[in-house]
């Protein structure tokens, strides 16, 4: 569920209705929203899930992310790549930084790197 709001209190009054330790809540960066997801439902779980599954090693995975609810992702991958356009914590995370999502980042990283 998204919530348009940059006020965090009323943010977590609608959590505490729902029941804040069955969901996360996180801000976009670059609107006013928040994020309410069931807690764990994440990136990350969702590759450690999958990489369970085809028996291969996170480290082998690269991750492109742009916001806060990519940070894990890219911390638990053995790339993890910023978009040029994303918010400095995840810059600050990430081990490379790739082409803006407007500049086909993704695409063109892989073109260099993996074909």
């Amino acid at each position: 569920m998204c919530i348009e709001s940059l006020d965090k209190e009323k943010v977590e009054k609608v959590a505490s209705v729902i029941g804040l330790d069955e969901i996360d809540y996180l801000p976009f960066s670059d609107i006013p929203w928040y994020k309410l997801s069931k807690k764990g439902a994440t990136k990350e779980k969702a590759i450690t899930e999958l990489c369970r599954h085809l028996n291969i090693p996170a480290s082998k995975i690269a991750a492109f992310g742009d916001d806060f609810n990519d940070i894990g992702m890219l911390r638990l991958c053995g790339k993890g790549l910023a978009m040029e356009n994303a918010i400095t914590e995840v810059k600050e995370t990430a081990n490379e930084v790739c082409a803006s999502n407007e500049n086909d980042g993704v695409a063109r990283w892989i073109e260099k790197n993996l074909l």
